[in-house]
């Protein structure tokens, strides 16, 4: 199964919002998290499905990564909330045999350490940007190949 791991766009700092769960996104970051999902939508054909940690970041910018791809589906979890983990995205990945392409929005560092698992049984470390997109080839087993690596900067580069 093909996975986008999808950091969620420049936040709010918590001072702002009182709580980490209800952080927004920033003015800078939906535009950032628009222009990268309108580039992805010529790259990748739309999703099955997304899923969303339940922090406001993530469904914003999952919301943002929806209408770029023609409004596909956007269900949330705590399972990918702050402080998620790679049992957590095992016990998700259970459930979504037969797609082809699945998102998941959600946060740092836990997706730098799921992502390790999954390609490099834990001797790996990738540093996902705000907006960021991680592409994988994931197995039954929630093992895979990583496939690519796109943020919004290098996009916005090959934009021009």
């Amino acid at each position: 199964m093909r996975v986008l791991f999808v950091r969620h766009a420049a936040a709010e700092d918590r001072a702002s919002s009182g709580s980490d769960l209800d952080r927004r996104l920033t003015d800078e970051g939906r535009d950032d998290a628009r222009a990268m999902f309108t580039s992805l939508s010529k790259l990748y054909p739309q999703p099955n499905l997304i899923i969303s940690s339940k922090a406001r970041r993530a469904r914003e910018t999952a919301k943002i990564f929806s209408l770029c791809f023609g409004k596909t589906e956007v269900i949330e979890s705590d399972q990918l909330n702050p402080g998620c983990g790679f049992k957590e995205f095992r016990t998700l990945m259970g459930g979504l045999a037969g797609r082809e392409l699945v998102v998941f929005v959600g946060h740092e560092p836990d997706f730098s350490n799921i992502l390790g698992q999954i390609i490099g049984d834990g001797g790996l470390r990738i540093d996902v940007k705000k907006a960021s997109c991680i592409e994988v080839d994931i197995n039954s087993i929630c093992k895979g190949e990583l496939k690519l690596v796109l943020t919004p900067k290098a996009v916005a580069k090959l934009a021009r």
